[in-house]
């Protein structure tokens, strides 16, 4: 067993983000963790399982056939899932979020698979409403005790526990058993390529953004939403203020980000101009990936004055660490964590407590809105912001010092090359207490399975049966000539025409439902097969002629 094949498996694609779509931070982290880990792991083998064609042409341009190391990458259609599942001894299925795939993957592991295996995913973000009705549906079944939700931070456990404990506690008395968590939370950081983000120019960062070397500057780099990311006017009032302090033509904030289709950067530029900073107020939107190494190089201090409870971690902060810059963040969520006391400067946050309003209205309200107010309700202490500012542009022997900590620190903790044996050895672990637990000897049946065949049995006239007699149409006739019949895409990997001709072929002098049925269900299965034989009904290729067993074809009386 010691030698069996080490297969890695999921059912997200891990794509780099579309420019103009949401989250791409979050697709940024996926698509490089996935190359990381092709570059990086061990595994024999790698298999994504994908919902639509199109996700799968895209997969296969980006990543390929043969991972970096070797291992074949498999990309299979998602119906190929039940199947792999039951024959084949994967080491881990990992996904790419926690809310979404990962409790119905574990209920189908629990059914389906011969030999058990773990489910992990990530936590990205944990301050959506409508996570906690997944959170209910992990709680009533799916997850073991081999599975595991990661998260990038302490305080991103602590928000997943604490949820966890509030469901647990208000269902008490209403559900029996109780709900039941059994899932390890580990925490492992999301990397970063410290060797590329340290690579970049000072000179070419200065020449793209049109900046002297004798200018401190200072960087945001984030998407431009108050919504989903954090407001940015409070940082500009702070910037304004500092600069008139400083004096000069010294001091730049730069403030790069995707737009993702939101007039958020206008708003910036137009509230800079009323501040009479606006020349000194850069916006560069939608830069390469290919230019950020240049752009962290160009600057001079970091600064990200989090607000949003979204982030649990700071994805860009440790980037900058990496570029060996100083970190001047808000001392909120993740943050903290993710920024060493000796690699920057914190400024204070403050709340007012209760927000039971808005959390009595958060199903029913839009989330960039919820996340809007949750923000607003985050106070920066702007003096002390303003503060920072005027002593880091004043000292370049404590913003060196700052940054020099950072990228060490940077490169100890957060690179790829030394968190990806860190989630293996996760992996690891979970596999072997799999194995142990034989956790799949006694299937479990899903509880939160909606049966369509029975939910909406009474929507038609009625259901065929095995003696209805079929018959084949004229239209069947031709269609056996050509053998040519449009059909859906989404339809194609499932409906094959050689199939129909089967069928179609069977029913010249007439057959009966379950006979057309078994002429191609050794091949199929039974499902598809009477889907095949529905569809050739549907088309016209076929017709039905009459019943052999039971009363005749009617509306119901």
């Amino acid at each position: 067993m010691a030698n069996a094949p080490r297969v890695f498996a999921s059912l997200d694609s891990f794509l780099p983000p579309v420019p103009g779509r949401p989250l791409p931070g979050r697709g940024v982290a996926n698509h490089q963790f996935l190359k990381a880990l092709m570059r990086h792991g061990r595994f024999d083998a790698y298999h994504f399982f994908l919902p639509t064609a199109d996700e799968l042409r895209s997969f296969r341009s980006t990543y390929g056939a043969v991972a970096p190391g070797g291992a074949p990458i498999s990309s299979l259609p998602r119906r190929a899932l039940l199947a792999r599942v039951r024959s084949t001894d994967y080491t881990v299925f990992h996904l790419a979020d926690h809310a979404s795939g990962f409790q119905p993957l574990c209920c189908l592991r629990n059914e389906r698979a011969e030999t058990p295996f773990p489910v992990t995913a990530l936590s990205h973000s944990v301050s959506e409403p409508s996570a906690m009705s997944a959170y209910l549906a992990m709680g009533l079944q799916g997850p073991r005790a081999h599975d595991a939700i990661l998260s990038a931070s302490e305080s991103g456990r602590a928000v997943l526990r604490a949820s966890f404990d509030s469901l647990v506690a208000s269902t008490r008395d209403r559900i029996s058993p109780p709900l039941t968590f059994p899932m390890q939370l580990p925490v492992i950081p999301i990397g970063v390529d410290a060797d590329a983000l340290a690579a970049g120019d000072r000179v070419r960062g200065r020449a793209m953004l049109a900046l002297g070397v004798d200018r401190v500057i200072l960087l945001y780099v984030g998407r431009f939403s108050a919504h989903e990311k954090m407001d940015l006017f409070p940082l500009l009032h702070a910037f304004a203020r500092a600069r008139s302090r400083v004096g000069g033509e010294s001091l730049e904030l730069v403030l790069a980000g995707s737009r993702q289709g939101s007039p958020y950067a206008d708003m910036l530029g137009m509230f800079a101009q009323a501040l009479d900073v606006r020349e000194h107020v850069h916006l560069l939107s939608d830069f390469s990936e290919d230019a950020k190494a240049d752009l962290y190089a160009a600057a001079d201090v970091f600064v990200s004055p989090c607000d949003n409870p979204q982030e649990t971690f700071g994805l860009t902060v440790v980037e900058a660490m990496a570029a060996g810059l100083p970190a001047l963040v808000s001392d909120y969520d993740g943050y903290r964590e993710t920024v060493p006391a000796d690699c920057g400067v914190f400024v204070p946050t403050y709340t007012g407590g209760s927000v039971g309003e808005l959390a009595d209205l958060a199903f029913l309200s839009e989330r960039r809105s919820t996340h809007l107010r949750l923000g607003q309700g985050v106070a920066l202490d702007l003096a002390a912001l303003e503060r920072a500012m005027v002593e880091l542009a004043a000292d370049p022997g404590r913003r060196e010092a700052l940054g020099r900590a950072g990228a060490a620190y940077a490169r100890a903790t957060y690179d790829w090359a030394s968190l990806i044996p860190r989630y293996e050895a996760l992996w690891d672990e979970l596999h072997a207490a799999a194995r142990d637990s034989g956790a799949a000897s006694a299937p479990q049946p899903n509880r939160l399975r909606m049966d369509f065949g029975t939910v909406f049995a009474h929507y038609p006239t009625r259901q065929l049966v095995d003696g209805d007699r079929l018959v084949r149409t004229e239209l069947g006739d031709s269609f056996l000539e050509v053998r040519r019949y449009p059909v859906y895409p989404e339809m194609a990997p499932l409906l094959k025409l050689r199939h129909v001709v089967s069928v179609v072929r069977a029913a010249e002098d007439g057959a009966s439902f379950g006979e057309l049925v078994a002429s191609v269900a050794d091949e199929v299965g039974d499902d598809r097969a009477r889907q095949i034989v529905v569809w050739a009904l549907k088309h016209g290729m076929l017709e039905l002629s009459g019943r052999s067993d039971g009363p005749a074809a009617g509306r119901p009386g």
